[in-house]
């Protein structure tokens, strides 16, 4: 009879999924914390709050901590130095495709959904927030992810871009102690309205650009600031202060490995 139910339900889901999308409601709420290692340089996680938004056709990933500052801060976000400074959408603005928003100059990659992600079912079980969980382990893009999902909540979906199992992803973390995703409740939605970003101005790239761009920006952020926006910084104010930029090589969800220099040089004829 479960699986039955759970058969039904993840039928019904899929058939949502068809549809394109650029505003949606939330039926589901999933609440995260979310801890990483922001840069190489750091000795610590830093942690925040994000949710995973599940709506009728798509879903949303975003952080709880941005979001409020949009709401209570006349729409002025701290995107420098807070945790997430990116949002997911799964099956938005387009069915199939999943897209990933860094803030705030959004870069925009865009990845279909199907195959993405080739997860090996491993032994283990655990219980999070009430709900039975299975294993299973992938490597994507560099780093190696282990994820405990759910059947009893036939959603195809996870924190930030993880999905592709039979049952939402409530805890994941890569093999490096880097990044960890812990659920922490699972509350139904009020039909709360979420929209695909309106932004003018992204620029559309590859994973692998993405990579670097996101690298340069805290690694040199003038020359960032300036592929960006066309403009220069030449002083950073902070509290009326001036300050000085410092380089930072940033802990980044993906990383791709760069294409060696052939060293070989040929052979002088006799």
């Amino acid at each position: 009879m479960r699986m039955k139910k759970w058969l039904f339900l993840s039928f019904l889901f899929s058939v949502c999924l068809t549809s394109t999308a650029q505003t949606d409601e939330a039926l589901w709420n999933i609440t995260y914390q979310a801890k990483c290692k922001m840069f190489e340089t750091d000795k610590s996680l830093s942690q925040e709050m994000q949710c995973l938004a599940i709506g009728k056709h798509s879903s949303r990933y975003y952080s709880l901590h941005l979001e409020w500052y949009k709401k209570n801060s006349s729409g002025v976000c701290p995107y420098k130095g807070t945790l997430m400074q990116f949002e997911v959408y799964k099956n938005m603005p387009k069915a199939g495709t999943m897209t990933f928003i860094h803030m705030p100059f959004w870069i925009t990659v865009e990845d279909r959904m199907e195959g993405l992600f080739d997860w090996v079912p491993a032994e283990g079980d655990t219980v999070i927030c009430n709900y039975p969980c299975k294993k299973a382990t992938t490597k994507f893009r560099g780093r190696t992810w282990t994820a405990w999902y759910a059947l009893d909540l036939p959603f195809n979906d996870g924190p930030w871009k993880l999905h592709g199992l039979p049952g939402l992803i409530l805890s994941a973390h890569d093999a490096d102690g880097l990044f960890r995703f812990t659920c922490l409740g699972v509350k139904k939605g009020h039909g709360e309205l979420y929209e695909y970003p309106p932004y003018e101005g992204k620029m559309s790239v590859t994973p692998e650009r993405a990579e670097e761009l996101m690298t340069m920006e805290f690694m040199d952020n003038d020359a960032y600031t300036y592929m960006m926006t066309g403009s220069r910084i030449y002083k950073r104010m902070k509290n009326g202060k001036e300050y000085k930029f410092v380089p930072k090589k940033p802990c980044l969800f993906e990383t791709f490995a760069k294409p060696k220099k052939d060293k070989k040089k040929r052979k002088k004829r006799k």
